[in-house]
């Protein structure tokens, strides 16, 4: 058997990665954004989206909010 390790390089060229995630609240609405990338050029596929609340932004007593998977929470 051979040992293969996983190089950096490996993953930037296989995986696609979400960056620059973002929340905004306007009113009592937030929008979710972010800036999808794939170095092998395969178009972004339908993601669901989780919301979740917590007690403090450390994410103290973290629930989902169940029923929401859009890129917009009201």
């Amino acid at each position: 058997m051979a040992l293969y390790c996983l190089c950096e390089t490996d993953v930037l060229k296989a995986s696609p990665l979400v960056i620059d995630i973002c929340l905004t609240p306007i009113g009592p609405v937030f929008t979710g954004s972010y800036t999808y990338m794939d170095n092998e050029g395969d178009a972004e596929a339908d993601f669901t989206y989780k919301w979740y609340g917590a007690d403090d932004t450390s994410g103290t007593n973290k629930t989902e909010i169940v029923g929401v998977t859009a890129l917009i929470y009201i």
